[in-house]
């Protein structure tokens, strides 16, 4: 069995906090009906 993952950034510091709440719940929207897992990126990629 397969899971497939998709990492995306978090936005910059600053951004208002439901303006980023409400673009997860869209994205986690998205990736429940195509059965993907989300995760979210809070680090700078190194």
């Amino acid at each position: 069995m397969r899971v497939v993952q998709i990492t995306v950034p978090s936005t910059p510091l600053g951004t208002p906090f439901n303006a980023e709440i409400e673009r997860l719940q869209d994205l986690l929207k998205v990736a429940n009906a195509a059965g993907v897992q989300l995760s979210i990126r809070t680090r700078p990629a190194i």
